[in-house]
Protein backbone atom coordinates (compact mmCIF):
# COMPACT_ATOMS: atom_id res chain seq x y z
CA UNK A 1 0.00 0.00 0.00
CA UNK A 2 2.80 2.48 0.87
CA UNK A 3 4.42 2.08 -2.87
CA UNK A 4 1.45 2.62 -4.46
CA UNK A 5 0.72 5.75 -2.42
CA UNK A 6 4.86 6.57 -3.36
CA UNK A 7 4.10 5.93 -7.12
CA UNK A 8 0.76 7.84 -7.30
CA UNK A 9 2.66 10.71 -5.41
CA UNK A 10 5.41 10.88 -7.97
CA UNK A 11 3.13 10.56 -10.88
CA UNK A 12 1.47 13.53 -9.82
CA UNK A 13 4.60 15.76 -9.30
CA UNK A 14 5.83 14.23 -12.18
CA UNK A 15 2.12 16.15 -14.19
CA UNK A 16 2.22 18.99 -11.98
CA UNK A 17 5.58 20.21 -12.96
CA UNK A 18 4.98 19.37 -16.63
CA UNK A 19 2.02 21.53 -16.43
CA UNK A 20 3.81 24.14 -14.54
CA UNK A 21 6.63 24.68 -16.93
CA UNK A 22 4.10 24.36 -19.89
CA UNK A 23 2.14 27.70 -18.92
CA UNK A 24 4.94 29.42 -16.79
CA UNK A 25 7.45 29.39 -20.13
CA UNK A 26 6.92 32.19 -22.96
CA UNK A 27 4.03 34.36 -23.02
CA UNK A 28 0.08 33.41 -23.44
CA UNK A 29 -0.69 34.87 -26.77
CA UNK A 30 -4.13 34.67 -26.26
CA UNK A 31 -3.67 37.21 -23.52
CA UNK A 32 -2.10 40.01 -25.34
CA UNK A 33 -5.04 41.19 -26.26
CA UNK A 34 -4.46 45.06 -27.03
CA UNK A 35 -3.41 46.09 -30.53
CA UNK A 36 0.76 47.05 -29.84
CA UNK A 37 2.77 45.73 -27.14
CA UNK A 38 6.73 45.94 -25.91
CA UNK A 39 8.62 44.37 -23.24
CA UNK A 40 11.70 45.33 -23.21
CA UNK A 41 14.98 45.57 -21.07
CA UNK A 42 15.33 49.33 -19.50
CA UNK A 43 19.55 48.91 -18.89
CA UNK A 44 19.92 47.29 -22.48
CA UNK A 45 17.56 48.40 -24.69
CA UNK A 46 17.17 44.46 -25.49
CA UNK A 47 13.13 43.72 -26.70
CA UNK A 48 12.09 40.71 -24.82
CA UNK A 49 8.45 40.52 -26.35
CA UNK A 50 7.00 42.36 -28.97
CA UNK A 51 3.80 42.98 -31.24
CA UNK A 52 3.09 45.04 -34.05
CA UNK A 53 5.96 47.19 -32.55
CA UNK A 54 6.06 49.48 -35.71
CA UNK A 55 2.23 49.54 -36.45
CA UNK A 56 0.89 53.73 -36.26
CA UNK A 57 -0.82 54.44 -32.83
CA UNK A 58 -2.47 57.04 -31.51
CA UNK A 59 -0.21 57.57 -28.05
CA UNK A 60 -3.28 59.08 -25.80
CA UNK A 61 -1.80 60.82 -22.38
CA UNK A 62 1.33 58.81 -22.84
CA UNK A 63 2.20 61.88 -24.60
CA UNK A 64 2.66 63.86 -21.58
CA UNK A 65 5.73 61.96 -20.90
CA UNK A 66 7.51 63.88 -23.52
CA UNK A 67 5.56 67.13 -22.62
CA UNK A 68 7.41 67.32 -19.06
CA UNK A 69 10.76 66.18 -20.80
CA UNK A 70 10.78 69.16 -23.10
CA UNK A 71 9.29 71.48 -20.02
CA UNK A 72 12.31 70.84 -17.40
CA UNK A 73 14.82 71.02 -20.22
CA UNK A 74 13.35 74.79 -20.37
CA UNK A 75 12.24 75.58 -16.61
CA UNK A 76 12.83 74.60 -13.13
CA UNK A 77 10.80 73.01 -10.52
CA UNK A 78 10.02 75.85 -8.45
CA UNK A 79 9.15 78.54 -11.65
CA UNK A 80 5.62 79.88 -11.29
CA UNK A 81 2.89 79.58 -13.87
CA UNK A 82 0.09 82.10 -14.39
CA UNK A 83 -2.58 80.47 -15.82
CA UNK A 84 -4.82 81.44 -18.67
CA UNK A 85 -7.87 80.67 -20.52
CA UNK A 86 -5.86 77.93 -22.56
CA UNK A 87 -6.71 75.68 -19.06
CA UNK A 88 -10.08 75.31 -19.88
CA UNK A 89 -9.74 72.16 -21.96
CA UNK A 90 -11.60 68.61 -22.04
CA UNK A 91 -10.63 64.82 -21.04
CA UNK A 92 -8.99 64.38 -17.73
CA UNK A 93 -8.36 67.05 -15.30
CA UNK A 94 -5.81 68.15 -12.61
CA UNK A 95 -8.89 70.85 -11.64
CA UNK A 96 -6.98 74.61 -13.10
CA UNK A 97 -8.91 77.82 -13.14
CA UNK A 98 -7.72 80.89 -15.34
CA UNK A 99 -5.74 83.25 -13.37
CA UNK A 100 -4.06 80.26 -10.92
CA UNK A 101 -0.61 80.68 -9.98
CA UNK A 102 1.10 77.45 -9.29
CA UNK A 103 4.66 75.75 -9.60
CA UNK A 104 5.87 74.09 -12.32
CA UNK A 105 5.96 70.55 -9.87
CA UNK A 106 2.75 71.01 -9.13
CA UNK A 107 1.55 70.90 -13.05
CA UNK A 108 3.88 67.91 -13.42
CA UNK A 109 2.30 65.58 -10.56
CA UNK A 110 -0.86 67.13 -12.19
CA UNK A 111 0.19 65.17 -15.98
CA UNK A 112 1.40 62.42 -14.21
CA UNK A 113 -1.14 61.44 -11.09
CA UNK A 114 -4.28 63.19 -12.78
CA UNK A 115 -2.99 62.98 -16.62
CA UNK A 116 -4.66 66.58 -16.32
CA UNK A 117 -4.79 68.02 -19.90
CA UNK A 118 -4.99 71.54 -17.99
CA UNK A 119 -1.80 71.19 -16.76
CA UNK A 120 -0.06 70.07 -20.09
CA UNK A 121 -1.37 73.21 -21.98
CA UNK A 122 -0.35 75.41 -19.48
CA UNK A 123 2.98 74.26 -19.07
CA UNK A 124 3.25 74.16 -22.96
CA UNK A 125 2.49 78.03 -22.85
CA UNK A 126 4.90 78.84 -20.14
CA UNK A 127 7.67 77.48 -22.22
CA UNK A 128 6.63 78.45 -25.93
CA UNK A 129 4.32 80.65 -25.93
CA UNK A 130 1.58 78.75 -27.21
CA UNK A 131 0.27 74.43 -27.75
CA UNK A 132 1.31 74.75 -31.45
CA UNK A 133 5.16 76.25 -30.77
CA UNK A 134 5.36 73.48 -27.84
CA UNK A 135 4.64 70.85 -30.08
CA UNK A 136 7.66 71.79 -32.32
CA UNK A 137 10.18 71.28 -29.44
CA UNK A 138 8.59 67.98 -29.08
CA UNK A 139 9.32 66.74 -32.45
CA UNK A 140 12.54 68.12 -32.32
CA UNK A 141 12.88 66.18 -29.29
CA UNK A 142 11.60 62.95 -30.65
CA UNK A 143 14.18 63.67 -33.51
CA UNK A 144 16.98 63.63 -31.21
CA UNK A 145 15.78 60.28 -29.24
CA UNK A 146 15.43 58.53 -32.85
CA UNK A 147 11.98 58.26 -32.68
CA UNK A 148 11.79 57.82 -36.44
CA UNK A 149 7.99 57.52 -36.96
CA UNK A 150 6.47 59.82 -34.64
CA UNK A 151 4.89 63.12 -35.13
CA UNK A 152 3.01 64.92 -32.47
CA UNK A 153 -0.01 67.69 -32.17
CA UNK A 154 -1.41 67.93 -29.21
CA UNK A 155 0.86 68.42 -26.03
CA UNK A 156 -1.46 66.42 -23.73
CA UNK A 157 -2.56 63.78 -26.18
CA UNK A 158 -6.15 64.03 -27.07
CA UNK A 159 -6.81 62.90 -30.29
CA UNK A 160 -5.86 64.63 -33.58
CA UNK A 161 -4.85 64.10 -37.49
CA UNK A 162 -1.52 62.88 -37.22
CA UNK A 163 -0.86 62.92 -33.48
CA UNK A 164 0.76 59.52 -33.65
CA UNK A 165 3.43 57.23 -32.91
CA UNK A 166 4.78 53.49 -32.22
CA UNK A 167 5.46 51.38 -29.64
CA UNK A 168 9.36 50.78 -30.95
CA UNK A 169 9.56 54.52 -30.70
CA UNK A 170 7.32 54.83 -27.36
CA UNK A 171 10.16 52.56 -26.16
CA UNK A 172 12.46 55.08 -27.03
CA UNK A 173 10.89 57.95 -25.12
CA UNK A 174 10.49 55.44 -21.98
CA UNK A 175 13.76 54.62 -21.58
CA UNK A 176 15.07 58.16 -22.07
CA UNK A 177 12.51 59.06 -19.59
CA UNK A 178 12.97 56.62 -16.94
CA UNK A 179 16.53 58.13 -16.67
CA UNK A 180 15.13 61.15 -15.83
CA UNK A 181 15.24 61.27 -11.61
CA UNK A 182 12.20 64.43 -11.33
CA UNK A 183 9.95 62.15 -13.86
CA UNK A 184 10.04 58.77 -11.49
CA UNK A 185 9.79 60.08 -8.54
CA UNK A 186 6.62 61.87 -9.53
CA UNK A 187 4.96 59.11 -11.68
CA UNK A 188 6.03 56.72 -8.52
CA UNK A 189 3.67 58.44 -6.47
CA UNK A 190 0.56 57.18 -5.48
CA UNK A 191 -0.74 60.76 -4.10
CA UNK A 192 -0.28 63.91 -3.96
CA UNK A 193 -1.56 67.11 -2.20
CA UNK A 194 -0.45 70.59 -3.77
CA UNK A 195 -1.74 74.26 -3.59
CA UNK A 196 -1.63 76.94 -5.72
CA UNK A 197 0.61 79.85 -4.77
CA UNK A 198 -1.46 81.51 -2.29
CA UNK A 199 -2.52 78.72 -0.54
CA UNK A 200 -6.50 79.35 -1.48
CA UNK A 201 -7.39 76.08 -3.31
CA UNK A 202 -6.01 72.04 -3.24
CA UNK A 203 -5.21 69.78 -5.55
CA UNK A 204 -5.96 66.23 -3.85
CA UNK A 205 -4.39 64.00 -6.73
CA UNK A 206 -4.33 60.38 -7.39
CA UNK A 207 -2.21 58.16 -9.88
CA UNK A 208 -4.43 56.88 -12.71
CA UNK A 209 -2.02 54.16 -12.66
CA UNK A 210 -3.59 51.08 -11.28
CA UNK A 211 -0.29 49.44 -10.80
CA UNK A 212 0.70 51.58 -8.37
CA UNK A 213 -2.42 52.79 -6.73
CA UNK A 214 -5.99 51.71 -6.38
CA UNK A 215 -8.40 54.55 -6.28
CA UNK A 216 -11.58 54.14 -3.49
CA UNK A 217 -14.94 53.86 -4.89
CA UNK A 218 -16.54 57.40 -4.46
CA UNK A 219 -20.20 55.21 -4.80
CA UNK A 220 -21.05 53.82 -1.41
CA UNK A 221 -23.22 51.22 -3.30
CA UNK A 222 -21.30 50.47 -5.40
CA UNK A 223 -18.04 47.68 -4.63
CA UNK A 224 -14.47 48.33 -4.51
CA UNK A 225 -11.95 48.67 -7.66
CA UNK A 226 -10.33 45.73 -8.38
CA UNK A 227 -6.58 45.55 -7.00
CA UNK A 228 -4.23 45.71 -10.06
CA UNK A 229 -1.62 46.64 -8.14
CA UNK A 230 2.23 44.74 -9.24
CA UNK A 231 4.31 45.83 -6.39
CA UNK A 232 7.61 46.40 -8.41
CA UNK A 233 6.31 49.19 -10.45
CA UNK A 234 7.85 52.23 -9.98
CA UNK A 235 5.95 53.70 -13.23
CA UNK A 236 5.17 55.50 -15.73
CA UNK A 237 2.02 57.25 -17.22
CA UNK A 238 -1.49 56.18 -18.56
CA UNK A 239 -3.48 56.73 -21.61
CA UNK A 240 -6.85 56.56 -22.74
CA UNK A 241 -8.77 57.89 -25.59
CA UNK A 242 -11.64 56.84 -27.98
CA UNK A 243 -9.16 56.17 -30.73
CA UNK A 244 -6.11 54.99 -28.64
CA UNK A 245 -7.98 52.80 -26.33
CA UNK A 246 -6.62 51.57 -23.26
CA UNK A 247 -2.66 52.71 -22.87
CA UNK A 248 0.28 52.25 -20.31
CA UNK A 249 3.65 52.41 -20.15
CA UNK A 250 5.10 50.60 -17.11
CA UNK A 251 8.17 50.36 -15.34
CA UNK A 252 9.40 47.65 -12.82
CA UNK A 253 12.35 47.10 -10.93
CA UNK A 254 13.26 44.03 -9.09
CA UNK A 255 16.65 42.32 -8.30
CA UNK A 256 18.89 44.84 -9.65
CA UNK A 257 17.00 44.87 -12.99
CA UNK A 258 14.62 47.11 -14.61
CA UNK A 259 11.80 46.58 -17.41
CA UNK A 260 9.84 48.27 -19.23
CA UNK A 261 6.40 47.28 -20.72
CA UNK A 262 4.19 49.20 -23.38
CA UNK A 263 0.60 48.56 -24.01
CA UNK A 264 -1.54 50.43 -26.36
CA UNK A 265 -5.02 49.65 -27.77
CA UNK A 266 -6.39 47.97 -25.13
CA UNK A 267 -10.61 47.90 -25.98
CA UNK A 268 -11.45 46.46 -22.36
CA UNK A 269 -13.81 47.77 -20.54
CA UNK A 270 -12.04 51.09 -19.13
CA UNK A 271 -9.32 49.47 -20.64
CA UNK A 272 -8.44 47.22 -17.27
CA UNK A 273 -7.03 44.26 -19.77
CA UNK A 274 -4.32 46.56 -19.58
CA UNK A 275 -2.92 46.26 -16.32
CA UNK A 276 -3.19 42.20 -16.27
CA UNK A 277 -1.33 42.09 -19.51
CA UNK A 278 2.07 44.41 -18.01
CA UNK A 279 1.88 42.23 -15.11
CA UNK A 280 2.39 38.78 -17.05
CA UNK A 281 4.83 40.80 -19.05
CA UNK A 282 6.82 42.25 -15.97
CA UNK A 283 6.56 38.24 -14.21
CA UNK A 284 7.91 36.75 -18.10
CA UNK A 285 10.59 39.25 -18.05
CA UNK A 286 11.97 38.66 -14.31
CA UNK A 287 11.42 35.08 -14.62
CA UNK A 288 12.32 33.66 -18.01
CA UNK A 289 15.74 36.10 -18.71
CA UNK A 290 18.86 37.34 -16.53
CA UNK A 291 21.31 39.59 -17.48
CA UNK A 292 24.40 37.89 -18.09
CA UNK A 293 28.21 39.85 -18.04
CA UNK A 294 29.82 38.94 -21.54
CA UNK A 295 33.12 38.21 -19.37
CA UNK A 296 31.20 35.15 -17.98
CA UNK A 297 29.75 34.25 -22.08
CA UNK A 298 32.45 35.38 -24.61
CA UNK A 299 35.08 37.45 -23.12
CA UNK A 300 37.77 35.89 -25.52
CA UNK A 301 35.60 36.67 -27.96
CA UNK A 302 35.35 40.14 -27.54
CA UNK A 303 39.28 41.39 -28.23
CA UNK A 304 39.94 42.56 -31.58
CA UNK A 305 43.17 43.38 -33.09
CA UNK A 306 44.05 47.13 -33.31
CA UNK A 307 46.32 48.49 -35.57
CA UNK A 308 49.71 50.11 -33.75
CA UNK A 309 48.70 48.64 -30.24
CA UNK A 310 51.61 47.76 -28.31
CA UNK A 311 53.77 44.85 -28.64
CA UNK A 312 54.78 42.75 -25.20
CA UNK A 313 57.13 40.18 -25.97
CA UNK A 314 56.89 40.36 -29.28
CA UNK A 315 53.08 39.80 -29.56
CA UNK A 316 50.93 42.56 -30.31
CA UNK A 317 48.17 43.34 -27.68
CA UNK A 318 44.54 42.96 -28.64
CA UNK A 319 41.66 45.73 -27.02
CA UNK A 320 39.28 44.18 -24.71
CA UNK A 321 35.43 45.52 -26.32
CA UNK A 322 31.75 45.47 -24.99
CA UNK A 323 28.40 46.31 -26.82
CA UNK A 324 28.33 49.78 -27.00
CA UNK A 325 25.33 51.24 -24.38
CA UNK A 326 25.65 47.96 -22.55
CA UNK A 327 28.12 49.06 -19.40
CA UNK A 328 31.45 48.56 -18.19
CA UNK A 329 30.70 44.43 -17.60
CA UNK A 330 29.30 44.48 -21.05
CA UNK A 331 26.22 42.88 -19.62
CA UNK A 332 23.64 41.34 -22.06
CA UNK A 333 20.15 39.99 -21.34
CA UNK A 334 18.94 36.02 -22.15
CA UNK A 335 16.54 33.89 -21.43
CA UNK A 336 17.17 31.23 -19.33
CA UNK A 337 17.04 28.06 -21.20
CA UNK A 338 19.34 29.46 -24.21
CA UNK A 339 22.54 27.21 -24.56
CA UNK A 340 25.22 29.40 -23.66
CA UNK A 341 27.75 27.45 -25.59
CA UNK A 342 25.61 28.42 -28.80
CA UNK A 343 26.18 32.09 -28.47
CA UNK A 344 28.42 33.17 -31.43
CA UNK A 345 29.96 37.26 -31.81
CA UNK A 346 30.63 38.41 -35.32
CA UNK A 347 32.52 41.55 -34.89
CA UNK A 348 33.63 43.80 -37.88
CA UNK A 349 36.66 46.32 -36.59
CA UNK A 350 35.77 49.95 -38.10
CA UNK A 351 38.01 50.23 -41.02
CA UNK A 352 41.14 52.41 -40.55
CA UNK A 353 41.43 51.43 -36.55
CA UNK A 354 44.38 52.11 -35.02
CA UNK A 355 45.44 52.62 -31.48
CA UNK A 356 46.00 55.44 -29.31
CA UNK A 357 41.69 53.95 -28.13
CA UNK A 358 40.11 56.09 -25.39
CA UNK A 359 37.43 53.94 -23.44
CA UNK A 360 33.91 54.25 -25.26
CA UNK A 361 35.47 54.84 -28.46
CA UNK A 362 33.26 53.44 -31.16
CA UNK A 363 35.59 50.64 -32.35
CA UNK A 364 33.14 48.69 -35.14
CA UNK A 365 30.08 46.88 -34.93
CA UNK A 366 29.04 43.43 -33.26
CA UNK A 367 26.36 40.86 -33.74
CA UNK A 368 25.54 38.19 -31.28
CA UNK A 369 23.46 35.66 -32.15
CA UNK A 370 22.11 32.21 -30.61
CA UNK A 371 21.49 30.13 -33.77
CA UNK A 372 19.33 32.46 -35.84
CA UNK A 373 18.02 34.56 -33.06
CA UNK A 374 20.01 38.08 -33.13
CA UNK A 375 20.77 38.87 -29.05
CA UNK A 376 22.32 42.10 -29.71
CA UNK A 377 23.51 44.04 -33.25
CA UNK A 378 24.88 47.36 -32.92
CA UNK A 379 27.68 49.38 -32.08
CA UNK A 380 31.20 47.95 -30.90
CA UNK A 381 32.79 50.54 -27.95
CA UNK A 382 36.56 50.04 -26.44
CA UNK A 383 36.13 48.58 -22.86
CA UNK A 384 39.85 49.87 -22.16
CA UNK A 385 42.09 52.81 -22.89
CA UNK A 386 44.86 51.64 -25.54
CA UNK A 387 47.98 53.71 -26.00
CA UNK A 388 49.81 53.67 -28.99
CA UNK A 389 53.26 50.79 -29.66
CA UNK A 390 54.97 54.37 -29.59
CA UNK A 391 54.13 55.48 -26.44
CA UNK A 392 54.58 52.19 -25.01
CA UNK A 393 57.98 51.89 -25.79
CA UNK A 394 58.83 55.21 -24.74
CA UNK A 395 57.61 54.25 -21.71
CA UNK A 396 59.60 50.80 -21.82
CA UNK A 397 62.88 52.86 -22.60
CA UNK A 398 62.61 54.85 -19.83
CA UNK A 399 61.58 52.50 -17.36
CA UNK A 400 64.75 50.71 -18.45
CA UNK A 401 66.82 54.18 -18.14
CA UNK A 402 65.98 54.47 -14.74
CA UNK A 403 65.37 50.66 -13.84
CA UNK A 404 62.29 51.00 -12.24
CA UNK A 405 58.48 50.23 -12.24
CA UNK A 406 56.75 48.81 -14.74
CA UNK A 407 54.43 50.12 -17.75
CA UNK A 408 50.83 50.06 -16.92
CA UNK A 409 49.26 49.74 -19.85
CA UNK A 410 45.59 50.17 -18.69
CA UNK A 411 46.54 53.82 -17.85
CA UNK A 412 48.09 55.43 -20.84
CA UNK A 413 48.66 58.65 -19.14
CA UNK A 414 50.35 56.83 -16.57
CA UNK A 415 54.47 56.32 -16.53
CA UNK A 416 56.49 53.97 -15.39
CA UNK A 417 56.43 53.16 -11.68
CA UNK A 418 59.24 54.93 -9.58
CA UNK A 419 59.27 52.41 -6.99
CA UNK A 420 62.38 50.37 -6.50
CA UNK A 421 62.23 46.51 -6.35
CA UNK A 422 64.35 46.61 -3.28
CA UNK A 423 62.42 49.27 -1.25
CA UNK A 424 61.49 46.11 0.51
CA UNK A 425 65.03 45.17 1.89
CA UNK A 426 64.84 48.86 3.58
CA UNK A 427 61.30 48.34 5.51
CA UNK A 428 63.17 45.41 7.28
CA UNK A 429 65.32 47.42 9.34
CA UNK A 430 62.75 49.74 11.22
CA UNK A 431 60.49 46.53 11.27
CA UNK A 432 63.33 44.06 12.99
CA UNK A 433 64.14 47.20 15.35
CA UNK A 434 60.92 47.46 16.57
CA UNK A 435 60.37 43.66 16.84
CA UNK A 436 63.77 43.64 18.59
CA UNK A 437 62.69 46.42 21.44
CA UNK A 438 59.26 44.77 21.80
CA UNK A 439 61.32 41.18 22.76
CA UNK A 440 63.42 43.21 25.16
CA UNK A 441 60.92 45.37 26.91
CA UNK A 442 58.88 42.03 27.43
CA UNK A 443 61.92 40.07 28.73
CA UNK A 444 63.09 43.20 30.97
CA UNK A 445 59.43 42.79 32.39
CA UNK A 446 59.42 39.41 32.91
CA UNK A 447 63.17 39.34 35.06
CA UNK A 448 61.55 42.04 37.10
CA UNK A 449 58.47 40.17 37.51
CA UNK A 450 60.22 36.86 38.18
CA UNK A 451 63.23 39.04 40.78
CA UNK A 452 60.08 40.27 42.86
CA UNK A 453 58.75 37.12 43.25
CA UNK A 454 61.59 35.74 44.43
CA UNK A 455 61.91 38.66 46.96
CA UNK A 456 58.64 37.99 48.41
CA UNK A 457 58.97 34.26 48.38
CA UNK A 458 62.27 34.88 51.07
CA UNK A 459 60.44 38.02 53.31
CA UNK A 460 57.74 36.13 53.76
CA UNK A 461 59.54 32.73 54.45
CA UNK A 462 61.30 34.98 56.81
CA UNK A 463 58.31 36.27 58.58
CA UNK A 464 57.03 32.45 59.07
CA UNK A 465 59.54 31.11 60.47
CA UNK A 466 60.26 33.98 62.86
CA UNK A 467 56.09 33.32 64.32
CA UNK A 468 57.11 29.73 64.75
CA UNK A 469 60.13 30.61 66.76
CA UNK A 470 57.91 32.62 68.94
CA UNK A 471 55.08 30.13 69.16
Amino acid sequence: MLFKIFVAFLAFIMVFTTVYWVFAAGIDEAEMTANAIMLLDQDTGTVLYEKNPDAVIAPASTTKIMTALVALDHVQLADEVTVGAEVSVSGSLMGLKPGQTVTVETLLYGMFLSSGNDAAVALAVKVAGSTDQFAVLMNQKAAELGMTSTNFVTVSGLDWDGHQTTVRDMAKLAQYAAGNETIMKIASSKTYNATTVDKTTNFNLENTNRLIYTPENKDPNAPPYTNFEYEYTTGLKTGSTANAGGCVIATAQKDGRHLIALVFGDSSDQGAKRWTIVRSLFEYGFNEFSKVPLDELAAEKMQIDVANAPVVDGVPMKLKCVPAGTGADGAIVLKNDVDRAQITVQITPSEGLAAPVLMGDIVGKVVIANGDQTIFSGDLAAAEDMMSNEEYQKLVENANANKVGTVDLDDPSASVRKISKYVWLWLLIPIALIVFLIVRTLGAKRSRRMRYSRSRRKKVGSVYRRRRRRF
